[in-house]
């Protein structure tokens, strides 16, 4: 799950959203759950050849960030089902591919074509070029399926990542008919579809043709699983790599605005003074802005001070009471102008005094925050794009640029 999925689904569950791990978002460890369940119609077919038991299967859709990306890349298995249908409770996977990755590497391939025990429609044959002549000497789900199994190993307990091409689908088919047949599994994936749309902009459409034509893949058989399976992996890899390149412009683009040394001091007090409050830190970013000004944003600007050669200044509410115990002067109007001060301060401690006002500052800002979230997908992007653009302290940074310096005057 993405760094910000974690973020994001932890502000809704905050809020109360009870459903947010049932959300595709953009951005958890894990950003969907789906477990699937058997239909009626196979309960009754199972209560008539005296089949009692069904496997439990759980399906985890995660993202690629920057905490998990080398890992990924170390090893991973690509995945593709050649279906007879779209629906996953009705319909049935008529061939199967799996292809183990390491380190950029094809190592292993399973393929097979299943027989379902069921015709394909001749829609299914037009797209797959799978017959029913060659479903008939297929081997059966009973025979393939264990064979799947041991290749997978560990993938269905979750500790290697599979990925597909529009996963979601590929997985809802593998998931139900594992289920179906009496196996357990775990499944942690990632989806080359929602990478592709996030990462690779100027395309006509993300299909997975477009992609591979993207990347100078070949397909000797497209919609042909092992092959589909093999060149998405192929797409995983190079989609980390365009990932990272635009990770390491992120970082470059917040160098850019980073506080420095002693306005570090001045967020990690701001920091420490939310946490203590036990207010979320994790959603506070920080920026020096081109006019010198460091802001503190929780999605919208909630704090702002300035360092000058005339004295370093904390711009707060007019109407706040404290302020008469401090050096002020009027703010402008880029600052707020009369609805705001500026208050001079010579040291940290001299602000603490303000930890109610500041607290108060972020928690109005926050609320609007969670109510933002709630409004889906695009919202959700939009508050990590907001993110990433901007400098973030850890509660461990922030209580180290705080000691033992506490108290020195900047």
């Amino acid at each position: 799950m993405s760094l910000f999925s974690k973020l994001i689904n932890a502000i809704l569950e905050k809020s109360g959203k009870t459903d947010c791990k049932n959300t595709s978002m953009v951005t958890p460890e894990i950003t969907a759950k789906t477990t699937d369940l058997i239909t009626t119609a196979e309960k009754q077919e199972n209560m008539i050849s005296g089949k009692t038991t069904y496997g439990s299967v759980t399906l985890w859709k995660t993202d690629v960030d920057y905490t998990n990306a080398n890992s990924i890349r170390k090893r991973f298995i690509a995945f593709d089902v050649e279906t007879t249908g779209f629906y996953c409770a009705t319909d049935r996977i008529v061939e199967v591919g799996a292809v183990v990755f390491s380190n950029g590497k094809v190592i292993d391939k399973f393929s097979s074509l299943v027989n379902p025990g069921v015709k394909i429609p001749q829609a299914a044959t037009n797209v797959n070029h799978i017959t029913n002549e060659m479903l008939a000497m297929a081997p059966s789900e009973n025979e393939v399926y264990p064979k799947l199994i041991d290749f997978l190993g560990d993938a269905l307990k979750g500790e290697t990542m599979m990925c597909a091409h529009n996963a979601t689908f590929d997985f809802k088919f593998l998931g139900h008919a594992l289920r179906r047949l009496g196996f357990d599994a775990d499944i942690l994936y990632v989806d080359t579809l929602t990478m592709s749309r996030r990462n690779l902009k100027g395309l006509e459409n993300h299909k997975q043709a477009t992609v591979e034509s993207h990347f100078g893949l070949y397909n000797p058989e497209s919609h042909r699983a092992v092959t589909d399976a093999e060149n998405c992996g192929h797409i995983l890899n190079r989609l980390i790599d365009v990932y990272q390149e635009l990770t390491e412009e992120e970082k470059q683009q917040i160098e850019k605005v980073k506080p420095v040394a002693q306005e570090s001091e001045l967020c990690a007090f701001i920091h420490k003074t939310i946490a203590d409050f036990e207010g979320d830190t994790s959603v506070i970013r920080y920026k020096r802005n081109s006019s010198g000004y460091v802001e503190a944003y929780c999605l919208n600007r909630f704090l702002r001070f300035r360092f000058t050669k005339k004295g370093n200044y904390f711009i707060v509410k007019s109407e706040v009471e404290l302020i008469d115990k401090f050096v002020t002067e009027p703010c402008n109007k880029t600052e707020g102008g009369t609805d705001f001060v500026r208050v001079y301060f010579s040291n940290l401690l001299d602000l603490e005094v303000f930890a109610k006002y500041i607290f108060d500052s972020f928690m109005e800002k926050y609320t609007s925050l969670i109510e933002y979230s709630k409004n889906g997908n695009y919202a959700q992007q939009q508050i990590e794009k907001s993110m990433r653009s901007m400098y973030a302290l850890t509660d461990e940074v922030a209580y180290s640029l705080l000691t033992p310096d506490f108290e020195r005057v900047n």
